[in-house]
């Protein structure tokens, strides 16, 4: 949350004015960290998060997969492409901000193939990839926005009890608002494409590179 109130603020052209909601914002934020989560917890989780890994190892580990065939690696860079174009465009039309969340994390995994792909053409694919970590972090941005919204409405939350509610609720909406219309326009470039015309796009790439 604080990261989130910290953007919102600096997200303001003029925050002179909204000073006092900004700083009610600023002490919920740090009361809800103290409350949330304790080192102790957080150092479970990533043990858990790692004995997790783990497993997946194991599993992993034990695959028959086709050797250097390019083919396999492309169909789900189309799954992946198409699954992200579909969840942003019913997102930013519904504007539903589940959808975006779920499309966020297609657009994780697009972006982690990507990445996968830059040492075949890295000027080109620097640039892709950096396009693609821009629309990452607004649909972060994003869902933290919808995160701190819901706190207005948790009884116990140091957030239900500020006193400017209404004014933050603004602040909150207006950047959200402006959040959507980088988004809209990140997806319309970056995902323009019929996810089958990407997938030949690439594998011709790499096909003529690899002859």
């Amino acid at each position: 949350m604080i990261e989130a109130v910290a953007k919102l603020k600096a997200d303001a052209k003029d925050a002179a004015p909204d000073e006092a909601v900004y700083a009610a914002l600023e002490a919920a934020a740090r009361d809800h960290r103290e409350d949330v989560v304790s080192p102790e917890e957080t150092g479970r989780r990533i043990e858990a998060a790692f004995a997790r890994i783990e497993n997946v190892r194991g599993r992993i580990s034990s695959w028959t997969l086709p050797k250097r065939d390019i083919n396999l690696f492309i169909e789900g860079m189309r799954q992946c492409f198409a699954k992200a174009r579909r969840l942003l465009s019913e997102g930013l039309q519904r504007q539903e901000m589940p959808l975006l969340h779920e499309a966020r994390k297609s657009v994780i995994h697009h972006l982690h193939h990507v990445e996968l792909l830059t040492p075949l053409w890295p000027k080109l694919f620097k640039v892709w990839t950096g396009e693609l970590q821009l629309l990452r972090e607004d649909l972060g941005d994003l869902n933290d926005l919808d995160d701190l919204s819901a706190e207005f409405d948790r009884p116990d939350s140091p957030f239900a009890t500020i006193g400017p509610m209404a004014r933050a609720i603004e602040l909150i909406d207006r950047r959200r608002k402006s959040i959507l219309a980088r988004i809209a326009g990140e997806t319309g470039h970056l995902f323009a494409e019929q996810p089958k015309n990407f997938a030949a796009r690439i594998d011709a790439l790499w096909r003529h590179l690899a002859a």
